[in-house]
């Protein structure tokens, strides 16, 4: 016999299934807004600093921070459980990934194809 932590998780239903779908997108939004966003923040950084505030040492400070602030974004999205199998929603298995952007652009769940947003 199986002991408890070996036992497949239960899938979500009903307004927690659909409260996890929306977790997940407010976390894939930021993860790319920060992603995105970076090079244009740091070409106004850079202007701001060269044109205006003439203060190269915050603005590089606010670029070295924003970078960490969307990789880990990113990770935090790719964390995200899928609502039907409860495993990570881009990764196989339970086991442990590298890949930052797993979950991140992915369109099914790796384990159990549950397209993306899907109820």
């Amino acid at each position: 016999m199986g002991s408890a932590s070996q036992m497949e998780p239960r899938a979500l239903s009903g307004e927690a299934y659909v409260k996890e779908w929306r977790q997940f997108a407010r976390r894939h939004h930021l993860a790319l807004f920060l992603l995105y966003s970076w090079i244009p923040v740091c070409v106004f950084l850079f202007l701001l600093s060269r044109y205006w505030i003439h203060e190269p040492e915050l603005c590089l400070a606010i670029m070295g921070l924003w970078l960490p602030a969307a990789l880990a974004a990113t990770w935090w999205a790719g964390q995200f459980r899928c609502p039907r199998c409860r495993r990570r929603y881009g990764a196989l298995g339970h086991g442990r990934s590298v890949n930052i952007t797993r979950g991140l652009f992915d369109k099914i769940c790796s384990n159990c194809k549950l397209a993306k947003f899907e109820r």
